[in-house]
């Protein structure tokens, strides 16, 4: 007889009195209740742990609180959160979003059906900060919608080229694929080296349905920008040099760790991607500081071929050109 599945919410918050009560009812409201919600918060000063001592008491599932005595910042809260789980999956949740009712079941029947996949990701609505729906797919801005079914481990490297990671709030893990991935390197955002690194360690299912209201407010820690990277083209000039610097740092990190480390072994093809990729940002960091001089340097040495397979092509181009200090 098969075991069942269990499943675990990792949930973070900080001063997220706002929304949070949606977002808690949202995980009663599912077709598949969790076995457990373990939530760590990062210090809050406002009524966020009030509503989750509330919640707590009615439950019908175990809660776990945690409130941290120092500021850990995200990543290493939601560390922290997911390393607490006990659950078999552990699926990870803003504090501000809206899940729709059958969220659980359909990432639960995914790692069913594929019990040696350790990433399952799925797309989710954009809205307002009053849930009024902006865009239906988020997956529109990572070129995603027409991934096939399944991709076995490796073959969602190509996606890395251009992009970085998947937000955390659209992505479930096995804790089997969390003890692997831990720790988390420490200039990586949690939900990137889990969307990497796990993808490339045990694949990924991606699920193309909309299965979280992912909310934009001003409040946010990880703002989704619609435009994508031209939201990021006014991106205050002093910023962008320092910006390519950290990237190929944090890139320098899962090099080491592909190297160094025996459960990354057998996918050292992924080697001369990464080392490219810092190559490229390198490249982009060291851009001479006038305007003809970076568009001399961009168009030598087939600097342009790379943009298109690393970054967003000409529009990458457009910003290094234009907004660069």
């Amino acid at each position: 007889m098969i075991k069942p599945l269990t499943i675990s919410i990792a949930m973070t918050t900080y001063n997220g009195e706002r929304f949070l009560q949606e977002q808690l009812d949202s995980f009663t409201n599912q077709s598949r209740l969790p076995d457990e919600l373990v939530v760590c918060d990062d210090g809050s000063q406002d009524s966020t742990m009030k509503i989750l001592q509330a919640f707590a008491e009615r439950a019908p599932f175990k809660v776990r609180l945690y409130q941290n005595p120092e500021n850990l910042g995200v990543s290493k809260n939601f560390e922290k959160a997911m390393s607490l789980c006990q659950g078999d999956i552990i699926v990870l949740s803003d504090q501000d979003d809206v899940w729709r009712f059958p969220k659980l079941a359909i990432i639960e029947q995914a790692f069913i059906k594929y019990p040696n996949v350790g990433l399952v990701l799925h797309d989710a609505v954009i809205t307002s900060e009053n849930l009024y729906p902006l865009e239906d797919s988020m997956w529109k801005h990572y070129e995603l919608l027409y991934l096939p079914e399944y991709l076995a481990a490796g073959h969602f490297t190509w996606f890395f080229k251009k992009y970085w990671g998947i937000n955390g709030a659209f992505m479930a893990l096995s804790k089997s694929l969390l003890e692997m991935l831990l720790p988390i390197p420490p200039l990586w955002c949690h939900d990137k080296w889990i969307s990497f690194a796990g993808s490339t360690l045990l694949g990924v299912v991606p699920i193309p349905l909309q299965l979280t209201l992912y909310r934009n407010h001003p409040n946010q820690t990880s703002k989704f920008k619609l435009l994508g990277l031209i939201g990021n083209f006014n991106t205050a000039r002093t910023t962008t040099r320092i910006c390519y610097q950290e990237r190929a740092l944090m890139w320098k990190e899962a090099l080491y760790r592909f190297l160094a480390d025996a459960k990354f072994s057998k996918h050292k093809d992924i080697i001369p991607m990464i080392e490219t990729k810092i190559e490229h940002y390198l490249e982009r960091y060291n851009m001479p500081d006038s305007v003809f001089g970076r568009v001399a340097y961009i168009l030598a040495n087939k600097r342009i071929k790379r943009y298109h397979e690393y970054s967003r092509g000409w529009l990458s181009i457009a910003k290094d050109i234009v907004n660069y200090t």
